[in-house]
């Protein structure tokens, strides 16, 4: 996540219990003192670190690497892909920023009306509770607090809100691994029909693939998109469900087994 790394605890313990080794690496990028550190760049850096502390020095080389990225995650996880495409083989990205070109208050302004929804929703007991989405808002606003804190500048912050405005993908996105998309259908911070503005509904998204992949992942091995109900909260209220299409769609052998299973019960 853009933010703080206990944000998205069910998504990443969906993701541990889930996934066929059961690991699951969670890293919080801590910018440095003084400035914003460049987290693509950092975030390439601890991989590989990770890698050279916990694992063999006969397999390290070997060892391929999955990425998955939540809102401002999402872009980030597409700037390290396309810097250490040897290592990370594939990437996901939930309701992801780094899809479009847009302005810091819009992005601002979208993110203050989703908000605002989640919480109207939990207090009315509809998708999310509502001391949930409390948490949620509290942990996000503490993570920003603690990045301006810890680097003294107000412009490290106004960097981070830049970033996540701004666009990644397009004709010189150069990464070549497999991609995912997973939009919430209700999220009005990351909208799938500001990446799809010819698509009237989320079906016609589908249609539209091979042109949106030439456009804007032209390298890339396979390009999958999804849309599953919710918000912009739901990759963590309704983490089994995202966790779940996540692997379907990238991990085979979590493929496999889940085939062998539903085979076993008939």
């Amino acid at each position: 996540h853009g933010q703080r790394a206990t944000t998205a605890q069910k998504l990443l313990t969906s993701l541990a219990q889930k996934t066929h080794n059961q690991i699951t690496w969670s890293i919080d990028i801590d910018p440095a003192p003084g400035g914003a550190t460049y987290k693509a760049q950092a975030l390439v850096k601890i991989i590989e670190q990770m890698i050279s502390k916990r694992c063999p020095s006969d397999i390290r080389d070997s060892i391929k690497i999955r990425l998955l990225g939540w809102s401002q995650g999402g872009s980030e996880a597409m700037l390290a892909a396309a810097l250490a495409p040897q290592r990370i083989t594939s990437i996901a990205c939930l309701c992801s920023t780094g899809l479009v070109q847009r302005s810091v208050g819009n992005l601002v302004s979208h993110f203050t009306i989703e908000c605002t929804r989640i919480f109207s929703d939990a207090s009315l007991r509809r998708n999310v509770s509502l001391p949930g989405a409390i948490l949620f808002g509290a942990d996000i606003m503490m993570g920003v607090a603690k990045d301006i804190i810890s680097t003294r500048s107000l412009a490290c912050a106004w960097e981070d809100l830049y970033d996540a405005a701004r666009q990644v993908c397009g004709a010189h996105y150069g990464y070549r691994g497999d991609v995912l998309l997973v939009f919430a259908e209700n999220d009005t911070v990351i909208r799938w029909g500001d990446a799809f503005p010819g698509c009237k509904y989320p079906e016609d998204v589908q249609i539209m693939l091979p042109e949106y992949k030439q456009k804007y992942f032209p390298q890339v091995r396979n390009l999958k998109i999804e849309i599953l109900p919710g918000n912009h909260l739901a990759p963590e209220a309704d983490a089994e469900r995202y966790i779940q299409t996540v692997l379907m769609s990238l991990d085979p052998i979590y493929h496999t087994t889940t085939a062998d299973e539903r085979a076993r019960e008939k």
